[in-house]
């Protein structure tokens, strides 16, 4: 286990650290960066480092095992797009997440949906408004195991399958999600790394001429389904996931009685856009949260509010948050107002 700590530390370190992204081109199924649960997203998404509960299996696996017992956690985020003049509803997407702890460690299962249909879509050769339209769906579920090396130590490690299907194309893959966390148990300081999403490339299977092949040789002159045509399924073009390598650190600034000040700060490094940072604060005063932060970078930056609110009763301990921002859309124009709600129960 010694020799596993300090491999996952030197991996992380390096991933982090390394100049391994040009930062140049774009990587599809970007519904893997949506982020989840009211509290992480009233805090900015300053969350690597706070992460302790059943939010953890996407924020930082490494957490989960700091909270005993069973948890369970229903999160949805619903946006509206402003652009042309006006506001348009975008899809909603839901995550749910459960896990239960032991004394082999805390395991976890998640998972998240996305479906949406487009009217009206514009046609490759035609560069014009079709009546036709299409459906698009993304699909991820996530394993998730986290174990206590000591009291101030935790790692935790995610396994996910990812699915993505435009009207009838589909692709498929699988990632992984590492996460260390330390708390040296002072003030309730804590620092943590994690990197997110690593995995193969990605590419959509395309059968043109519903013949059950893929990948086919356009240029063998061979008929496969009798149709009287030529293959057409060239070998679609791979693409990368949303690799992202986070660091963050939180830690109390603030403690009197019931009133307690939590406040956090992040670097996200991933391949798609420059390096971004964030600050959250969140206010607790007896079972009240109020939250607040800002996240920025060379292209778009947002200040969310939110609030949350804790109730304890037998043994059940009952979490209701809710979180809004208005931000710019990355790489364009559009505004968009993000409205995040989120359930979460712990036995």
């Amino acid at each position: 286990m010694k020799y596993l700590l300090i491999l996952l530390v030197l991996l992380l370190s390096c991933l982090l650290y390394a100049e391994i992204f040009p930062q140049v081109s774009y990587t599809g199924v970007q519904f893997l960066m949506i982020p989840i649960d009211a509290r992480a997203t009233g805090m900015a998404e300053a969350y690597t480092a706070v992460s302790d509960d059943i939010s953890s299996v996407f924020w930082n696996p490494a957490g989960l095992v700091l909270q005993p017992g069973i948890q369970a956690m229903y999160s949805q985020r619903v946006s509206r797009t402003y652009s042309s003049g006006k506001w348009t509803e975008n899809p909603d997407y839901s995550f749910m997440a459960a896990s239960i702890f032991s004394k082999y460690g805390a395991f976890g299962v998640n998972v998240s949906y996305w479906n949406w249909k487009m009217d009206g879509w514009v046609q490759g050769e035609s560069f014009g408004p079709s009546e036709e339209s299409i459906t698009y769906s993304d699909l991820t579920s996530g394993l998730t195991y986290s174990y206590q090396l000591t009291d101030q130590l935790s790692l935790g490690i995610t396994g996910k399958y990812i699915r993505e299907e435009i009207d009838r194309f589909v692709a498929e893959g699988q990632g992984i999600d590492l996460g260390l966390l330390f708390k040296p148990g002072f003030r309730n300081i804590s620092a943590g790394i994690t990197a997110k999403n690593l995995g193969p490339d990605m590419r959509f299977k395309i059968d043109e001429d519903d013949d059950g092949l893929f990948d086919e040789d356009p240029f063998d002159l061979i008929d496969n389904d009798g149709d009287g045509l030529i293959d057409e399924d060239r070998e679609e073009m791979p693409f990368k996931i949303p690799r992202m390598f986070s660091f963050g650190v939180a830690g109390e600034v603030y403690r009197l009685e019931n009133i307690c000040l939590l406040a956090s700060m992040q670097i996200d490094n991933n391949f798609d856009y420059k390096e971004c940072s964030s600050i959250g604060t969140e206010l607790q005063y007896d079972s009240l949260r109020l939250r607040s932060g800002i996240k920025m970078d060379d292209e778009a930056e947002y200040i969310p509010l939110g609030l949350g609110i804790r109730i304890a009763a037998k043994g059940l301990t009952l979490a209701l948050d809710y979180s809004y921002a208005k931000t710019k859309m990355y790489h364009y124009s559009s505004k968009s107002a993000m409205h995040n709600i989120t359930v979460k129960a712990s036995f």
